[in-house]
This record gives structure tokens, C-alpha cells and sequence, in this order.
């Protein structure tokens, strides 16, 4: 096995051990925000998120270099950006319960059920707060990085709102932007409306819908 990917991989656990450290009490998210790196007797170790958006801590489990990419140097199913995102800018969880559900990959407290199954796959999550729109999708791609398994499509109308796009939106605000966000791999959908404000909301929305349309292309596609 590649010494260099061997060291790649107790390098990301190492950065995992040190924001920990750093923030006593949490968890930080990882692998697409569906688990997270727990510190206990000061190892690090991982956990799937529950439904309810707490980490499952009577299951823990060791880091595998098995489920590590040697040739890429991230996690399998992510690209090296993706991993290394969640190190530089991470998202931490308290080990208590949210406020709200949590479903599929995104750690948030903007989503409720819909419909579907009461777990965290085949099912739809809509929007609890309009108003929270923005802070939601910022929430799931802080980069505004769509992939493969999580794209967003914009001016989905429908049932939840208006045909408006993002360019209709900038030259006369106020009537939003529907969305809905497919994590086709988990056969899950979130929809809502997002009101962006500022130059540099509309910004990361042309940017998220530029990568996103980008993602779509790839699913299935022979590579």
C-alpha cells in the first residue's frame, strides 16, 4: 500500500483529534455530514447520525483505511475537496439533541418531514422557515459545491412557489426562488424558497446551480 496515502489518512485523523480537542463537547461532521468524528478517552472515533441529528455514541466505530481512498487521499464517495472542506471549514454538533429533525447528509435545523418513511432515506423534507432559506442551502454546500449525490435544482415552482430565477430575482426581489434539492443516492428530496439579498447571495446561488447542473451530467455518465 502507498506509504504517502497511509500517511494522508492518520493526517485527516489527526486534524479530526485536533478540532475536537478544540471544541469539548461536539461532534464534527464528516463523510457528506452523514457521520461524525467523536473524541472519546482521547481517540478519535466515527458515528453515524440518528434521524433525530445526534450521533449514534453506543455504536462507535474505528476510522478503516479500508473505506479510504489511497488513490485520491479523501474518503470513498467523496472527492479530496469534499474531505478536506470539512477540516477547513468544519461543522460541529452538539452530543445532545437539536431542536429540530435531522435527515440523510445535512446536519440542519431547517428541515421537517413531509412524507415518506420515518427514517432518513426515501423520503421528502420541505422548508420549515422561508425565511431561512438561504442559511438552509448554505448549510448543505458552504462552498457552493454541488456533486453527484447532492444538486440543487432552482425555479422548480409547482406546488411550492413561482417560476422566478435567479436572474428574474436580482432585477425585482421579493417574490423568491423556488428550489429543491435531490441527494439522488438516498432517494431524498428537500424543497423551499430562498430570498437572497446581498450581491454575494445571488453570487453563491448562480455558483451552486452552475455546479449542480454540472453534478447532474455526471450521474451515470461512464467515466
Amino acid at each position: 500500500m502507498n506509504a504517502n496515502a497511509v500517511s494522508k489518512f492518520h493526517e485527516i485523523i489527526s486534524h479530526y483529534r485536533r478540532l475536537l480537542l478544540a471544541n469539548p463537547g461536539k461532534g464534527l461532521l464528516i463523510c457528506a455530514g452523514g457521520n461524525a468524528a467523536i473524541l472519546d478517552d482521547g481517540e478519535v472515533y466515527g458515528a453515524a447520525i440518528l434521524l433525530d441529528g445526534t450521533p449514534e455514541l453506543d455504536n462507535l466505530y474505528e476510522f478503516d483505511l479500508c473505506a479510504f481512498n489511497t488513490d485520491m487521499g479523501c474518503w470513498d464517495g467523496e472527492t479530496p475537496e469534499q474531505t478536506w472542506l470539512r477540516i477547513n471549514n468544519p461543522t460541529f454538533i452538539d452530543l445532545g439533541a437539536p431542536e429540530k429533525p435531522l435527515s440523510g447528509s445535512a446536519n440542519t435545523k431547517f428541515w421537517e418531514e413531509a412524507s415518506g418513511a420515518e427514517k432518513a432515506d426515501y423520503c421528502t423534507w420541505r422548508l420549515i422557515d422561508q425565511k431561512q432559506g438561504l442559511d438552509a442551502l448554505k448549510a448543505l454546500f458552504p462552498a457552493a459545491e454541488a456533486d453527484e449525490m447532492n444538486f440543487v435544482l432552482f425555479s422548480t415552482s409547482g406546488v411550492h412557489g413561482s417560476y422566478q430565477t435567479i436572474e428574474q430575482e436580482q432585477k425585482a426581489p421579493g417574490t423568491g426562488v423556488t428550489f429543491m434539492v435531490i441527494h439522488p443516492r438516498l432517494v431524498l428530496t428537500r424543497y423551499g424558497v430562498v430570498y437572497p439579498k446581498s450581491e454575494g447571495d445571488f453570487a453563491f446561488l448562480k455558483k451552486l446551480r452552475a455546479t449542480s447542473w454540472k453534478a447532474m451530467t455526471d450521474v451515470g455518465a461512464d467515466t
